[in-house]
């Protein structure tokens, strides 16, 4: 639920991610790591199970999200490499996203 001056509002939005991986283990999406741009317009999504990072543009006055139009919507990562985790660079520009299960990092730059 957004936080909205200390206090859970009501749902605004929910997406469901579709897909598999190469990995019978990975068994569809599960997102892992959801977390906003460092401007908040845009809200990030490590999906480990179907091997991308999903952005969604962010309508911060209804709450709703919708697959990013300006730009990639999905990176993929190598087929089984899992991603769990990323972090944003201070400037926003540069994305580093952790691969568990073939245990690299993947660097975006802008």
């Amino acid at each position: 639920m957004p936080i909205v001056d200390g206090q859970l509002k009501a749902i605004t939005c929910v997406i469901h991610h579709q897909g598999s991986s190469i990995r019978p283990a990975q068994e569809g999406p599960h997102p892992h790591v959801i977390r906003p741009s460092v401007d908040g317009r845009f809200i990030l999504i490590t999906d480990l199970g179907i091997d991308q990072v999903l952005i969604y543009q962010l309508d911060t006055s209804t709450g709703q999200q919708a697959l990013n139009q300006q730009g990639t919507a999905v990176v993929s990562e190598n087929p089984g490499a899992g991603p769990r985790h990323f972090a944003l660079a201070a400037s926003g520009r540069t994305l580093y996203v952790i691969n568990e299960l073939n245990a690299t990092v993947t660097v975006y730059d802008s």
